[in-house]
């Protein structure tokens, strides 16, 4: 009996961690006579599912998300909590985290036919190349526009963290070297001191185009990107800063298909764990609760010997094992119920 007190108590406290959560979501309102606090919370709600949506989804898939209706959101909010709240000049400001039912916005995008990403932060080496081939000159660093100005701007929905390398005489000579072959040439071994994961961005300018073969490597996965924009003017920090948008938005994209959840796979999974061994059973309720593709979980049966959930999961069982595997858990798997310990 004390072991299904623990359980059920512990059941509960982690299934609030099914939850996506925006944090700092930045409100101002004019404070007078018609100022209602439940009106600047509806604009809270909007504003934080824009940057979820906004995380969580493609680009393309974008649009198929306006004017969702504010009932709707609401209904998606399991709760939310205002912070730094401030009067200034008539205006009141305020910050608030929103937290929403994942199950509840993953079943709103099953019903459009829109799979969502895993929302995964993720930081990667930025190597942005400018080459002029009208002069053949050469620029990595600070006479780069690009390199000064690709972090100048953040999103609050973007999931990449660049960090840009200092100058280094060294890897300058050695892209000086292979120039001429620099669209064949392989980073890898180059910017590996930094960070595995990289994207080097080569400018190539033209008089007034610029074409960007990008080269993204996440996960040591390598993916190419070519990208066109005419009527460029480098000098021009306004076209400068709208090709660093576009060109975020399309790594922004690379990453999440990387990590997409289909929703329409339902696997049903029946996993087994010797009740006797609590601290297991408490890292795996954990897992389950902080991994995206764990659709609803439940357990089945409690005894002295066992404990046996029942799971629903958005992929593949070899997803599921790899996942769990490397998040060192061993899984027998060669019966209809698998075992976990």
């Amino acid at each position: 009996m004390a072991l299904f007190i623990y359980l059920i108590i512990f059941s509960t406290e982690y299934s609030k961690a099914k939850n996506y959560i925006v944090k700092n979501v930045e409100i101002i309102e004019p404070y007078g006579v018609n100022f209602k606090k439940n009106k600047m919370i509806d604009k809270a709600f909007r504003s934080a599912f824009n940057v979820l949506i906004a995380k969580i989804l493609i680009s393309d898939d974008l649009n198929e998300i306006k004017n969702v209706n504010t009932m709707l959101i609401k209904s998606m909010v399991d709760s939310f909590t205002i912070t730094d709240e401030q009067f200034i000049e008539n205006n009141y400001l305020a910050k608030i985290n929103v937290s929403f039912e994942k199950k509840k916005v993953l079943n709103f995008l099953y019903k459009k036919n829109i799979n969502p990403a895993i929302p995964l932060d993720k930081k990667i080496i930025f190597l942005p190349i400018f080459i002029n081939l009208n002069s053949n000159d050469l620029s990595i660093y600070l006479n780069n526009k690009f390199y000064s100005n690709w972090n100048k701007f953040l999103n609050q929905s973007e999931l990449l963290t660049y960090m840009l390398p200092s100058e280094d005489l060294e890897d300058y000579s050695i892209i000086k070297k292979n120039l001429e072959n620099i669209e064949n040439y392989n980073f890898e071994k180059l910017l590996s001191k930094y960070n595995n994961d990289f994207i080097v961005a080569i400018f190539f300018h033209d008089k007034n185009n610029i074409n960007v073969l990008s080269k993204i490597n996440f996960n040591d996965k390598l993916i190419l990107l070519n990208s066109e924009f005419t009527d460029v003017n480098p000098k021009n920090i306004g076209k400068i800063l709208s090709m660093i948008k576009k060109l975020k938005i399309n790594y922004e994209d690379s990453w999440k298909k990387e990590n997409l959840i289909n929703v329409s796979i339902k696997l049903p999974l029946t996993i087994l764990i010797d009740s006797k061994n609590l601290k297991l059973l408490k890292r795996f309720e954990e897992e389950l609760n902080s991994s995206d593709l764990v659709y609803n979980y439940h357990v089945e049966s409690i005894t002295n010997n066992e404990t046996i959930y029942k799971i629903i999961y958005n992929s593949t069982p070899k997803k599921f094992i790899k996942n769990f595997e490397d998040r060192n858990f061993q899984i027998d798997y060669n019966n209809e119920i698998w075992l976990i310990k």
